[in-house]
């Protein structure tokens, strides 16, 4: 159940959300077990959330990075409409000024 941060990292995105969704059930069970008293290994708890807190600080850096990036990317569209509105606006006024 203890997944590396490098094992998650080879998962594929797909992958990674059927994990975490399969560890967040197993969890749910174990925890009825230990309330119960049928849970043998109770370390596995601990093993389980701290792979779940992996998998999600994993899922959120590259949520975050994809937001920076498409961020990066609009910024560098305003940038690039803005510098094509300022050449036509001196073309413009070029213009102008020649006839």
């Amino acid at each position: 159940m203890n997944m590396k941060m490098t094992d998650i990292r080879k998962l594929t995105p797909d992958e990674r959300l059927d994990r975490l969704l399969q560890l967040r059930k197993n969890l749910m069970e174990s925890r009825f077990k230990r309330v119960a008293g049928q849970a043998e290994k109770t370390h596995e708890i601990r093993a389980m959330r701290r792979t779940i807190a992996r998998i999600k600080t994993l899922l959120a850096t590259e949520n975050k990075m994809a937001v920076e990036n498409k961020t990066a990317v609009a910024d560098n569209t305003a940038t690039d409409k803005a510098a094509t509105d300022k050449t036509a606006a001196e073309k413009t006024t070029a213009e102008k000024t020649a006839s």
